[in-house]
This record gives structure tokens, C-alpha cells and sequence, in this order.
């Protein structure tokens, strides 16, 4: 009954958030924040995403054994590996210290209905409609630079550019007159996107490789299967993808948990669950599309 009541809560909560264009944060607006405060975000989502790919990649490798000895089918699939992203994300989430009870129960509407599909963001936006009732209109335009700099990753093809770029819209914010509040969803995403554009550069090929291997295939061919069909055919092409799922998972999560007022401010040790978890979905659900459908 208690967890019936929790989910309710959360989804009432969620619903005003839908439906209410113009919610009031109460946070004061007088403190100017700073980007690099929210590291830490990225960092924890590197992480997360770190071990989606260690359990996809020990699954792989016991579907390998089976195959190789026992001359069983048994190929890592698209569903399979949706199931067990998602369950070690919620299994994370569950374990973290110190958690609050709403604030799981927020991390697990996010994560089970990114697993759901049902949609994270929206053209050429880093959120839905719904979220961008509970954004400002600076806040919309700072995001839509950055989904921009995430599509044209492939023209840059550096990195330093890419982050640079990052900085230039977070170097926006002071002038804006943001809340607290307003600011951290906005130093979330500039975060997580230069992590998960760092992260899927550098992880993308092993990804790769989890891609499903026929029938005899030993680990070493899979090696070198990455050097016959690329990196998702595009190695920005993933790349970007991933990343942009990665940041409308943590915007969605963020003003969340802004509205629910247990978003994590600059200065903690702590980070915020819920966003966490909800962004690597996001990243998780488009990288296992984008490899194993």
C-alpha cells in the first residue's frame, strides 16, 4: 500500500509538472552558480553507464560459452540487452546510500518508462513538450544550442572543439537571472553531455562489439569485427545519438526532481539518483537500439 501511495504521489506530481505551465521554483535568484560544481553528474554517469557495459559484455560472454560448447543459439539480443541495462540501473539506483524514498520512486518512473520507449525528447529538442512547459525560454534556447553542438559533433570531429563549445553555453548562464534551481538543470546537461560525448568517443567500439554475434563467433573475431562495419556505420553517428539521449534523460530527471524539490545542489557530496539514473537510460536505451535492434 505504502508503494502504491509513493508511485501515486510521484505520478500526480509528474502530471502537475505536464500540465502546469507555470510553476514557481522558490529557490532565490540571487546566487550565481558554477558549472564545474556539477562534475560530478557526468562523472556518476560514466559510471552507471560503465556497468550497463560490464554486465551487457559478462552476459555476451556467457551466451559465447554456450554457443561455443554447447552449439546453443542463445545470441545477445536487443531485448535481452534492454532488460539487463534496465535492471542494473534500477538494482544501482536501489543501492544507492542514503537515498530518499521519493526520490527512488522518481528514478524509477524515469528509467522504466525510458525502457518502455516512450519517447525522452522531441524533434530537434533535448526534452519533451511536457518538460518544456516547466523550462524558461532562456533556459529553452541554452538547450537547443546544446542539442546543436551535439548534432554537429561529427563536422567538429574534435573534442576540444565540441568542449569549448559546451563551456561557450554555460559561460551564458550568470547573465541570465536564473534561480538556483533554473541554473543546475541547465549545468546538468552541459555535465552529462560533455561526459557522455567523452565516454561514447572513447567506449563506442567496445559497444560495438557487443553486437550480435552469429553462431561460432569466438571473442576475438568479434574484436575484430569492429574494423569491418565501424562504429554504428558512423562513429559520430552513435556518438551522437547516445549523447543526446544521455542529456534528455538528465533534463527530464532534473526538473523532476526540481519539482518534487530534492534536486542536489553545487557543493554536496551527494548527487542526485534520480537524474543520474535517468540519464544513463536514456543513453543506455539509444546505444542498445542503435547496436543490438
Amino acid at each position: 500500500m505504502k508503494k502504491n501511495f509513493l508511485l501515486l504521489a510521484v505520478t500526480i506530481m509528474l502530471g502537475f509538472i505536464a500540465c502546469n505551465k507555470t510553476t514557481k521554483m522558490t529557490i532565490p535568484q540571487n546566487k550565481v552558480l558554477n558549472a564545474k560544481d556539477f562534475q560530478i553528474y557526468g562523472s556518476k554517469h560514466n559510471q552507471e553507464l560503465s556497468n550497463v557495459y560490464n554486465g551487457l559484455l559478462n552476459r555476451q560472454k556467457s551466451n559465447l560459452t554456450n554457443i561455443n560448447t554447447f552449439g546453443v543459439d542463445n545470441v545477445l539480443n536487443a531485448s535481452q540487452a534492454l532488460d539487463i541495462s534496465q535492471n542494473i540501473i534500477l538494482n544501482d539506483l536501489n543501492n544507492t546510500p542514503n537515498i530518499s524514498t521519493l526520490e527512488k520512486e522518481l528514478g524509477y518512473y524515469y528509467v522504466n518508462n525510458t525502457f518502455a520507449g516512450i519517447p525522452i525528447m522531441a524533434n530537434t529538442h533535448l526534452f519533451t513538450e511536457s518538460i518544456a512547459n516547466n523550462l524558461t525560454t532562456s533556459q529553452i534556447t541554452l538547450l537547443d544550442e546544446l542539442y546543436s553542438v551535439i548534432d554537429n559533433v561529427n563536422i567538429d570531429n574534435d573534442l576540444v572543439v565540441t568542449g569549448n563549445k559546451i563551456t561557450a553555453i554555460e559561460n551564458k548562464v550568470p547573465n541570465l537571472n536564473l534561480t538556483e534551481v533554473q541554473q543546475s538543470i541547465i549545468y546538468i546537461a552541459t555535465n552529462v553531455a560533455r561526459s557522455s560525448i567523452t565516454y561514447w568517443n572513447s567506449e563506442g567500439p567496445n559497444w560495438v562489439k557487443l553486437n550480435s554475434p552469429s553462431v561460432g563467433t569466438t571473442i576475438a573475431t568479434l574484436n575484430a569485427q569492429v574494423s569491418t562495419f565501424g562504429f554504428w556505420g558512423s562513429v559520430w553517428g552513435g556518438i551522437k545519438q547516445a549523447a543526446k539521449g544521455d542529456v534528455a534523460g538528465a533534463v527530464g530527471g532534473a526538473v523532476g526532481a526540481a519539482a518534487a524539490n530534492i534536486i542536489v545542489g553545487p557543493g554536496t557530496v551527494a548527487y542526485g539518483a534520480a537524474i543520474v539514473s535517468a540519464s544513463a537510460a536514456g543513453s543506455a536505451y539509444e546505444a542498445v537500439m542503435y547496436i543490438l535492434k
